[in-house]
């Protein structure tokens, strides 16, 4: 039982931790329609927090291949809630539901 507790806390953590990186993600994505100079330190902590997730999918769809278009952010969003509904939350119903563990 306390197990089950355990995961189920670690998983909700995650939940949250996948959530705050979706914002980050957003918000960087609207003000890169600003100039870097108004939000100089946010665009600084936006881009620590996020590029790690956004470089690699950059890799395999550079900008220049879809007209200049950066389309990292939408498919970082679109990977990460796949990842939340095929990972976490099978895993969830398993835990509360299927009784596991």
């Amino acid at each position: 039982m306390i197990i089950k507790h355990s995961i189920l806390g670690f998983i909700k953590i995650v939940e949250v931790i996948l959530d705050i990186e979706i914002a980050l993600i957003i918000i960087r994505a609207v003000l890169s329609w600003f100039p870097v100079l108004i939000f100089r330190s946010i665009h600084g902590f936006l881009w620590i927090m996020t590029e790690p997730v956004l470089r690699p999918i950059r890799r395999f769809i550079p900008p220049w291949k879809t007209g200049g278009l950066d389309l990292s952010p939408l498919l970082a969003i679109l990977l990460i809630w796949i990842l939340e509904a095929v990972v976490l939350d099978p895993i969830k119903i398993s835990l509360i539901y299927g009784g596991g563990l």
